[in-house]
């Protein structure tokens, strides 16, 4: 694309993030989210306040990185 930008989000506690870049969002961006935690068990996650809006949120990511299999299978198993 031209003149795109791409943002880089790092950590859980910027989860919200994606989505309110995109509303915001006046340029094109490509968002990258990488956890450098572990992504809890699907059962563990069920448990978290307002946990369809993280998972809708970190969907408007292009990308979404994680440290090892296992904790991409936990955030698939989520969704």
């Amino acid at each position: 694309m031209k003149n795109s930008k791409t943002i880089w989000i790092h950590g859980d506690q910027f989860m919200l993030v994606p989505y309110y870049v995109r509303q915001g969002e006046k340029i094109k961006a490509n968002i990258g989210f990488y956890f450098h935690q572990a992504f809890p068990a699907s059962a563990v996650f069920q448990s978290f306040y307002k946990r369809e809006e993280l998972l809708q949120s970190l969907l408007h990511s292009d990308l979404i990185g994680f440290h090892i299999w296992e904790y991409a299978r936990n955030f698939i198993n989520s969704c």
